[in-house]
């Protein structure tokens, strides 16, 4: 698993979480994705770590069994309207 670098802004910047599973970085601004990136390469056991930590949130937040799970409440809660 690796730890994502995504801009900090739209939907990618929801699923990670800075300085745990990933880094965000300001929209636009080069040097603040090179310093994240550069973080990442200069730190292996913590980019490791952080992909670790990421794999273990998708899998928990957004499998398809914990999405089927919503939606199966969300069925539920409708029917009984």
């Amino acid at each position: 698993a690796r730890p994502a670098v995504v801009s900090d802004h739209g939907s990618l910047c929801e699923m990670v979480m800075d300085r745990q599973t990933g880094y965000r970085f300001e929209p636009g601004n080069a040097y603040d994705l090179a310093v994240k990136l550069d973080r990442l390469l200069q730190n292996p056991m913590e980019s490791m770590e952080m992909g670790r930590r990421a794999r273990e949130y998708v899998v928990r937040n957004h499998s398809i069994e914990s999405h089927l799970s919503s939606l199966e409440g969300l069925f539920e809660r409708c029917s009984r309207r």
